[in-house]
């Protein structure tokens, strides 16, 4: 076995949800598995981290290890990923990084280009900036707005399978639900603010707003196929199938889906509902 072989196997691993939701009394030998890359976020070991992406060139930094959740990341209190008896949940380096919180992991993993604002074919749309938004990583999200290496697409926001973009998944994040309304108000703002920096969108009714957007996705693939070469193998065909089957039909799903504002109330936080409402009258302002 190489040593690039060997960082690219997948391994049983001992696995337990920190919440005792998920995978209780499960007994499969196949699962969990995951590659020492993953061992290595899931340890919070970021200087083996970077060794491995430094002296492996033929790592792939999107591997996907087989979990049986992503807990305690707050994405995973949609209805989807409730059931306790589960089916396995794959995941890369990122979407661990992001669901425990951390952030200087998440930076050397984007910073090797590790896929962030796009799907992979196991998340049913969900992208790491949806995971950012969910667990309140504001400064993460800063600075991926700062930092030109990490941002390698003119669109970065784009809805899931439901038709939740990132203020959606933002209305789960725990920073904006602390208890304390001046907090939870100033927390909320920071985050709605980090996110309409990467072009969230707030009023997810404006349709016109909505087709430029889609317009200019479709027109930048079909003039830079090779743009998707930029992504994990995954990742591209993810994306790809999505173009296959129309962005006009994602554009919808979007529209049809409750505002980020509605959809904050119905879950109960006020905080980030009223940051999207005021930064919705802001984009209105400036359109």
């Amino acid at each position: 076995m190489t040593l690039a072989s060997l960082f690219s196997h997948r391994f049983s691993v001992p696995w337990q949800c920190p919440l005792g939701t998920h995978g209780a009394g499960l007994v499969d030998a196949d699962l969990p598995r995951a590659t020492v890359l993953h061992a290595a976020v899931r340890g919070g070991h970021d200087h083996i981290v970077k060794w491995i992406l430094e002296h492996i060139p033929d790592a792939d930094v999107d591997c996907k290890a087989y979990l049986w959740c992503l807990c305690p990341s707050t994405h995973m209190q949609f209805s989807q990923y409730r059931h306790k008896w589960q089916p396995s949940l794959c995941a890369t380096p990122l979407h661990m990084a992001l669901a425990a919180g951390a952030g200087s992991t998440a930076k050397i993993l984007i910073s090797r280009g590790a896929v962030w604002d796009r799907e992979f074919t196991f998340t049913a749309g969900m992208t790491g900036l949806h995971m950012m938004a969910a667990n309140g990583m504001t400064d993460l999200i800063n600075w991926v707005v700062d930092e030109p290496t990490a941002r390698r697409n003119a669109l970065h926001d784009w809805p899931d399978e439901w038709g939740r973009s990132s203020l959606h998944y933002a209305t789960f994040a725990a920073s904006t639900r602390t208890g304390h309304f001046e907090v939870d108000i100033f927390n909320a703002r920071n985050l709605v603010e980090s996110l309409l920096r990467l072009g969230a969108i707030a009023n997810t009714k404006d349709r016109a707003r909505l087709s430029r957007n889609i317009v200019l996705e479709r027109d930048q693939l079909r003039r830079r196929l090779d743009c998707w070469d930029q992504l994990s193998h995954n990742s591209h065909m993810a994306w790809t199938d999505r173009f296959r089957r129309g962005l006009a039909f994602m554009g919808e799903m979007w529209f049809l889906r409750p505002t980020p504002v509605n959809y904050a109330l119905k879950r109960g936080n006020s905080a980030v509902a009223f940051a999207i409402e005021e930064a919705s009258l802001v984009q209105e302002e400036r359109a």
